[in-house]
């Protein structure tokens, strides 16, 4: 029983470690979540639980055996890739245009930063669909869960490690957009905000086309 315990602690640690750092990392569910956020609380937030859901949906669904199908069906697998990258290429290039709109609009008409209809319409399904078309990260998910869980290791134990990263998942990216959502950040962002759509667009469009490129590879 103890050995059960120390085990379960040890890769629990290892899962958590590994998947804060990738949180901090400026991925596409960051990027947009910063984005919708600089929109509204609200749109924030509800970007947040989309994503958090979408996240753990995927994740659950890996464990269950849906890598298993996509390892055995390699044309759905790149299917799968190919319409995630083109969602986050689609992203990053709506933040180009929106950044384009910002920098030949007259000096003289203030600038709000929310906008943008496109974030706006249903921010919940687009942190939804970003979190479950971003193959990258379901396949580093699997890499590393792969690692912790054994053969004799009982479907909640496992559903366990999930509950417990979605918590984290939900607690940082609530912490990403309650800061850029805050009066005082729009103000200052509401200057620079073409820079912003420019760096979180690019990041958007890198992940895409990173995508493609391990696709076509």
């Amino acid at each position: 029983m103890r050995w059960c315990t120390k085990l379960y602690i040890d890769g629990l640690v290892f899962l958590v470690t590994q998947h804060v750092i990738g949180l901090m990392s400026l991925g596409p569910c960051t990027a947009l979540v910063i984005r919708t956020s600089l929109s509204s609380r609200s749109n924030g937030i509800h970007t947040v639980f989309g994503a958090v859901v979408g996240s753990f949906l995927i994740k659950t669904l890996s464990v269950l055996g849906l890598a298993c199908i996509l390892i055995h069906y390699p044309t759905l697998f790149n299917c799968f890739k190919i319409a995630g990258a083109t969602y986050l290429v689609w992203l990053g290039l709506m933040c180009y245009f929106n950044a384009y709109k910002t920098f030949i609009m007259p000096k003289d008409v203030v600038i709000s930063v929310g906008n943008d209809e496109s974030f706006k319409r249903s921010p919940f399904w687009a942190g939804f669909w970003i979190s479950m078309t971003n193959p990258l990260s379901s396949v580093r998910f699997i890499a590393i869960f792969s690692t912790v869980i054994t053969p004799k290791m009982p479907l909640p134990t496992q559903l366990s490690y999930l509950v417990i990263l979605a918590a984290i998942s939900l607690a940082f990216y609530m912490c990403v957009s309650l800061f850029f959502s805050t009066t005082k950040i729009q103000n200052i962002i509401t200057r620079y905000r073409h820079i912003l759509d420019i760096i979180l667009g690019s990041t958007l469009a890198y992940w895409g086309l990173k995508i493609f490129k391990a696709t076509i590879n």
